[in-house]
């Protein structure tokens, strides 16, 4: 059977041949499910394929695992800037005080660093890659 045919024929009452009409579209987080009815003979037809009860419980732990995934990253690389420029608010201080460079010349020596920790980063990336 052709595939035209098949979808033609999923799209009708199996009993008048009458269109179905879509009745409800529900929307879940991994799936769509709709509800079709017949104007003629009044039978109601779900999708089974997408229909929303089909979900199952295994749809839903993933769901729940890929969102605690997320906020555990999330967490993981808002901690990571905190715990960056505290270090880099006491390295600053402990050069300035400690080491009795001023503000402007540190200011100066780390932007002088930065095509230095660009042009790293690029190679370890190329490096990495192969």
């Amino acid at each position: 059977m052709d595939l035209d045919t098949e979808a033609e024929l999923r799209d009708r009452c199996p009993y008048c041949r009458s269109t179905f009409e879509i009745v409800v579209v529900r929307f879940s987080t991994f799936s769509t499910g709709i509800v079709l009815s017949c104007p003629n003979c009044a039978i109601v037809s779900a999708d089974p394929a997408n229909s929303v009860g089909s979900l199952g419980t295994l749809s839903i732990i993933r769901g729940i695992r890929m969102i605690t995934s997320f906020n555990t990253r999330f967490r993981n690389i808002v901690a990571s800037v905190i715990v960056a420029v505290l270090a880099a608010a006491l390295l600053r201080h402990g050069i300035h005080i400690y080491g009795g460079i001023s503000p402007p010349e540190i200011r100066l020596g780390a932007f002088l660093g930065i095509p230095a920790v660009v042009l790293m980063l690029l190679l370890l990336g190329k490096r990495g890659a192969h």
